[in-house]
């Protein structure tokens, strides 16, 4: 009975998972009565270092923190979509611009889609002020009509317009002047990039570089009154060119002032040695045409 005791403790010491060889004192067997059940053999407890030499391991349903971190990551990695490519690809680095484009278009988030704008954008800018650059260091390239040309739809941008205008100011150069102020009047009236254009325009760097008939033009734009528009026809007649052409033909209108705007603005323009002056103002002006150098031929 001792002996069948003995191996039935040993098999519920088994079966409770200890993991390790029931060991039981000298002696044990003669507390062990044959009347023992299974359970209160279960109880009968392992020495210490039995236990120690088998660990239990505990498992929990829930990852640690540390793991969901760095298993996300690892996605991100994978998919081409971490915080760092990203901003890489919106500072315009190519090699970062490449990795989001080669995924397919329906794989791609949003932040993957505004990294992209954001990223040719750069590049598009950077081209622009290197352009302005170039214009800069090689007089020549101001004649090239195929450089302005790029140069003028930059400027159309809303993207990189602010940053190729302003450097487009910064030259000094005649032309630039000319441009900024076809961009103003091309723009829709009260647009951001219109008003922008003017506000370089009329800026005291770029006032400096004005030719003779751009301020003419602009003067007559702005005239009020009959004492400073006679001054002005003189030098219309020498120095106006085709934009001039507009303001000279509104100083012929014989309305458009007083509270029903049906006054003559320019009554000192009515006598006939006055008119003489702006109808000839009229046609010097027209005599000369203004080359847009940023104008590329039609091609039929």
């Amino acid at each position: 009975m001792r002996y069948l005791a003995f191996v039935a403790a040993a098999a519920i010491g088994w079966i409770s998972g200890r993991g390790s060889a029931l060991v039981v004192p000298v002696g044990s067997f003669e507390r062990l009565a044959p009347t023992t059940t299974p359970s209160a053999a279960a109880a009968v407890e392992a020495p210490a270092h039995a236990s120690a030499r088998a660990p239990s391991l505990v498992v929990s349903a829930a990852p640690s923190a540390g793991a969901v971190g760095s298993g996300e990551a690892s996605v991100a990695e994978g998919a081409g979509i971490s915080a760092e490519l990203l901003a890489r690809a919106e500072r315009g680095e190519l090699e970062a611009l490449k990795r989001i484009e080669l995924r397919a278009q329906s794989e791609r988030g949003i932040d993957e889609a505004r990294a992209l704008v954001l990223g040719h954008a750069e590049l598009t800018r950077r081209d622009g002020v290197r352009l302005v650059e170039d214009l800069g260091r090689d007089a020549s390239l101001w004649k090239d009509r195929a450089t302005l040309a790029r140069l003028v739809e930059l400027a159309r941008d809303p993207s990189v317009a602010p940053d190729v205008l302003a450097a487009l100011a910064r030259t000094g150069h005649p032309t630039a002047a000319d441009l900024l102020d076809a961009l103003r009047l091309d723009f829709p009236a009260g647009s951001r990039l219109g008003l922008y254009a003017g506000d370089l325009l009329y800026s005291a760097e770029v006032r400096r570089t004005w030719s003779e008939p751009l301020r003419v033009s602009i003067e007559l734009s702005q005239v009020a009154g009959c004492p400073r528009v006679l001054a002005l026809l003189e030098r219309a007649a020498e120095k106006a060119d085709e934009r001039a052409l507009g303001a000279l033909e509104r100083l012929g209108a014989e309305s458009g002032c007083g509270p029903k705007r049906s006054e003559d603005c320019y009554p000192c323009l009515r006598d006939t040695e006055r008119t003489k002056e702006l109808v000839a103002a009229r046609e010097a002006a027209r005599s000369r045409v203004f080359e847009r150098a940023w104008v590329l031929p039609k091609r039929y």
